[in-house]
């Protein structure tokens, strides 16, 4: 595990660039989805008896946010390679389980980033539903994740390999 004594635990440097600075010429995030994030981070990186490794389990109001965004924000995820997620149900009281792709790079983070950028450019006022927002992230994180492959000389083959 990635934690550091005293309470702190450790997150991607890609993170800080994006949270910060952002992708020039891609949409902006909406500061929700950090808040998101950082809270899964923190559970996926949390010690406890029992508990596996890389894995959160939690309710869609265990974020701090609108139940309503965090779904959002995890149908985004279950769209990346970064995550395996099981949904969990509201009627049967079942959180949802997030596990992690421990084999994730940089670039898979970069490509969904900047995916999910481009989906949050497309928003509108009224939500999509949960199936046709996730179709909508994994297609722009395909796209820029050819991108990539093309800016960075990867190979698709190569990176897929690399994921599971």
């Amino acid at each position: 595990m990635a934690q550091i004594g005293g309470g702190w635990f450790m997150a991607p440097n890609s993170w800080v660039r994006e949270l910060i600075a952002g992708e020039k010429g891609y949409p902006h995030v909406p500061p929700n989805f950090w808040k998101f994030l950082i809270i899964l981070w923190h559970e996926i990186l949390s010690y406890e008896p029992g508990k596996a490794d890389w894995t959160a389990v939690l309710s869609m109001r265990q974020f701090g946010i609108r139940a309503e965004d965090a779904s959002l924000w995890t149908s985004a995820l279950a769209a990346s390679n970064l995550f395996t997620i099981k949904k969990g149900t509201y009627a049967d009281r079942n959180s949802t389980v997030f596990t992690y792709n421990k084999n994730a790079r940089t670039l898979d983070w970069q490509a969904f980033y900047r995916g999910l950028a481009m989906a949050c450019g497309t928003l509108s006022k009224r939500r999509p539903t949960i199936p046709d927002w996730e179709e909508t992230v994994r297609g722009h994180i395909q796209r820029e994740m050819k991108i990539l492959c093309a800016e960075t000389g990867a190979t698709a083959a190569a990176i897929a390999d690399n994921r599971r």
